[in-house]
């Protein structure tokens, strides 16, 4: 499960640098919903998920996000710029 997981990262990673925003999204749903007991990928699901939510124009949905990246990784350097740039 955790090796899919990191795979479906990838490929979410990939989509976002592509710009294909909705398929980054849809990745980070993926690992975020068989991730419940591995707070690492969680908090990297949701944090793709941020990132690929603001470039889409949903700003509220990637606070949320970002919110909950940071309760589980407080120090993400990358939450908090992402966070600040929103």
């Amino acid at each position: 499960v955790a090796q899919q997981a990191l795979s479906e990262m990838r490929l979410g990673w990939e989509a976002y640098r592509a710009g294909r925003y909705p398929d980054a999204v849809k990745s980070a749903d993926a690992v975020l919903a068989g991730s419940q007991g591995n707070p690492e990928l969680m908090g990297d699901a949701s944090q793709l998920r941020a990132f690929a939510r603001m470039a889409n124009g949903d700003f509220r949905g990637a606070l949320q996000d970002f919110d909950h990246a940071l309760q589980i990784m407080p120090e993400s350097v990358e939450c908090l710029l992402g966070k600040g740039k929103m």
